[in-house]
């Protein structure tokens, strides 16, 4: 019980004894205890060092117990005193390290650090991608995967004015559908006119843009590609994305080029679909996917099932992977 004001056990054992008998000589408290006096006598000193315990005025060489209330009370005094003086050091030393991790996150280079900004705002959003194009030096990559109107489609301007001004390589994939939307081919042509390359896929992973290698910007949900958008920093994260986007740009077509003669049935629109229906999603997200009206997508999935002569998407899935058609392509 005492071992937390700083007794020893045997200094414990012997104050408990003096606390029944206060006026018990070492040797009493020996024959009591079955001690020898050697241990009994280190106890007493320890006991007198703590101030619980002093010389007796009327027998000299004796100790008498100093009255617990003041003894232990100076003692439980000293030991809240010592815990203050070490909450004190311990906030001293918490604030130590604070700096310490600022300062060093100061010296780490802009590239290690990982930072996420979430933007709701359109004209935000835009200030953010015209000071990013602005800011580029070696490269801008951009994945769009659907035709958005609005503030957020002039994202292709900036990248123009940086083009034009500075030697900076842009690369933008789209849906191969951009070309039933006339304003999107319009900025498209834009694009191509200010030196970027330009290619497109049936199928697009979400919206995209990538500063440099350094920072990236991403839809906030890519289902409600309006609703916002997030900045993204750090070397690890956005070697990531890049990587991605370089796979799909593999895979694309250069816009305006012919497509490579498939050595399968289906083209790559109608393979995507295909694809698509085996992962079980419906004609809605199918076409939101490809960019094209609901109309447009349940024409192409009526097309397949027909040339599969399967009478539900179930056994179109089936029939499709009998024939190799899930799996294999570039999608």
């Amino acid at each position: 019980m005492l071992a937390d004001l700083g007794l020893g056990t045997d200094a414990e054992v012997v104050y408990q004894q003096l606390l029944k008998h206060s006026t018990a000589t070492a040797a009493d408290i020996s024959s009591q205890l079955k001690w020898s006096s050697r241990r009994v006598g280190g106890a007493l000193e320890e006991l007198a060092r703590l101030s619980l315990v002093r010389p007796s005025l009327e027998a000299p060489g004796a100790l008498r117990l100093i009255h617990p209330e003041i003894g232990l009370g100076m003692l439980l005094q000293r030991r809240e005193a010592d815990l203050l003086e070490r909450q004190r050091a311990m906030v001293h030393t918490r604030a130590a390290i604070s700096r310490m991790v600022v300062e060093y996150g100061e010296s780490r280079p802009p590239a290690d650090r990982v930072g996420v900004q979430t933007m709701t705002d359109l004209d935000a959003m835009y200030a953010c991608s015209e000071r990013l194009s602005q800011a580029a030096v070696s490269e801008v990559v951009v994945v769009a995967p659907g035709v958005i109107p609005g503030p957020e489609g002039r994202i292709v301007e900036t990248v123009d004015m940086r083009l034009l001004s500075c030697d900076v390589t842009a690369r933008c994939i789209f849906l191969d559908s951009i070309v039933n939307d006339a304003t999107t081919m319009c900025r498209v042509g834009a694009l191509i006119d200010a030196g970027a390359e330009v290619r497109t896929a049936p199928y697009l992973p979400p919206r995209m843009t990538i500063y440099d290698r350094t920072t990236a910007i991403l839809d906030l949900d890519p289902e409600a590609p309006g609703d916002g958008a997030l900045v993204l920093t750090g070397a690890a994260p956005v070697a990531a994305l890049h990587a991605l986007f370089e796979n799909v740009w593999r895979q694309a077509t250069p816009l305006g080029g012919d497509e490579p003669a498939p050595d399968e049935e289906l083209t790559r629109q109608e393979r995507v679909v295909t694809e698509l229906l085996a992962a079980g999603y419906t004609d809605e997200v199918v076409a939101r996917k490809l960019g094209v009206s609901v109309r447009t997508a349940r024409r192409i999935v009526a097309f397949l099932m027909k040339r599969l002569r399967a009478s539900s998407r179930f056994q179109a899935g089936v029939r499709a992977a009998e024939r190799g058609w899930l799996g294999s392509g570039r999608a």
